[in-house]
């Protein structure tokens, strides 16, 4: 065949190769032959890695032998990868066990990783048990990820109670943080157990962070009351604010009542004022009376604060009827500063009154001080005209 003997014979790697690409539709066992014999041949390892798609095609135990032999010895590692896709394409034994091998070896790490996700496309046996024994044991973080995504592909309950052990078990916490971040994803309400240890008890809080975003996508009230431990418990700060954050999204009375519960009455400042920003997710447009009220029964100022701009920012009119009160009753300056700032961003004429009867009657300088500067950030006609007035009695 004269093709083939064009193969054979040349020097010339680009003719060899337009007349392997125009062959390889032949597909005989000469043709082949004369494929692995141009790959032995080929010193460029962009050309080499030109042939490796050609023998990829081949449907034969000669070209998968050859196949595993450059993924495993090939001088460079591009050719070595290209080698190893190829090998994830075939549905036989032999090329499952050399990517395993290539796996298990201590060769190169992104080689290794490639014939990891490479095996997820095979039909290997006991693929979820290697999956869960790599992610756990691996010294290679990149790897110990890589086996954890691939098992998060696998949709049955061995995959996800193999998740469940490497978020218990695993020697490194990326692969920990992998799983958790697997079992998100399936919002499942069998895997609440080890979450919620993980939440409450691991000594790391990036993985219980994790853990508690995980309980956050599982849409049943047993989350919900897991969440409510969390924001309870003794643990990470941070922690305990992004389960109320959680518990924001996850909507609903029961969510509310939590909410105003620990914004109001919580012992932890940070935790109150969180929970007041949570609340702020779930109030509705003119809903002020239920923040309002978290406004008079918490005892720290930051949390009041946090309370008053969230009325602002959902009340429309009724906000600022509950703004004016503020500044009529509250004791406390800071507070009826922040009033005034809040209503700096409204273009409503009632808000305009109010700051001009703060800035005429309050017997703070500050408070007063501040309203001026609302007015001109209000910026209607109305609240210019109050600026003038407020210079002419002047």
């Amino acid at each position: 065949m004269q093709i083939v003997e064009s193969i054979t014979k040349s020097d010339d790697e680009e003719v060899s190769l337009a007349a392997l690409y125009a062959l390889q539709s032949i597909g005989d066992e000469r043709a082949l032959e004369a494929t692995i014999g141009l790959y032995d041949r080929t010193e460029n390892e962009k050309n080499r890695g030109k042939i490796i798609y050609v023998l990829g095609n081949y449907d034969s135990p000669k070209a998968v032998t050859k196949l595993i032999e450059i993924a495993q010895s090939d001088p460079d590692p591009g050719v070595q990868q290209k080698a190893v896709f190829a090998l994830g394409n075939k549905r036989d034994e032999k090329a499952v066990e050399a990517l395993k091998k290539i796996v298990q070896s201590k060769g190169n790490s992104e080689i290794r990783r490639r014939a990891l996700y490479a095996l997820g496309n095979t039909d290997m046996k006991d693929m979820v048990l290697f999956l869960g024994k790599l992610a756990r044991e691996e010294d290679d973080e990149s790897l110990a990820k890589a086996a954890t995504h691939v098992l998060s592909n696998i949709k049955d309950n061995s995959a996800t109670e193999e998740l469940k052990t490497i978020i218990k078990s695993a020697k490194l916490a990326d692969a920990r943080q992998a799983a958790v971040h697997a079992i998100s994803n399936r919002g499942d309400v069998g895997s609440l157990a080890v979450l919620r240890d993980v939440a409450l008890n691991s000594k790391e809080p990036a993985l219980s962070r994790s853990a508690v975003h995980a309980i956050a996508n599982i849409n049943d009230k047993q989350a919900l009351e897991v969440l409510k431990e969390v924001v309870e418990a003794k643990v990470d700060p941070r922690t305990r604010e992004v389960a109320l954050y959680a518990i924001g999204n996850y909507g609903g009375e029961l969510a509310r009542d939590v909410l105003i519960k620990t914004a109001s009455f919580h012992p932890d400042e940070k935790i109150a004022k969180a929970a007041v920003y949570s609340l702020g997710i779930l109030m509705k447009k003119g809903e002020v009376e239920l923040m309002y009220d978290v406004l008079k029964k918490t005892k720290f100022p930051e949390v009041k604060k946090a309370a008053l701009y969230a009325i602002m920012a959902h009340g429309g009119k009724a906000g600022v009827e509950v703004i004016a009160n503020i500044l009529k009753t509250e004791q406390d300056v800071e507070l009826r500063r922040a009033a005034v700032r809040s209503l700096a961003n409204s273009e409503s004429d009632d808000a305009v009154d109010i700051l001009v009867d703060a800035i005429n009657n309050d017997k703070n300088i500050s408070v007063r001080k501040d309203g001026v500067i609302a007015l001109g950030q209000i910026g209607t006609p109305r609240a210019q005209e109050a600026l003038v007035k407020i210079l002419e009695n002047k």
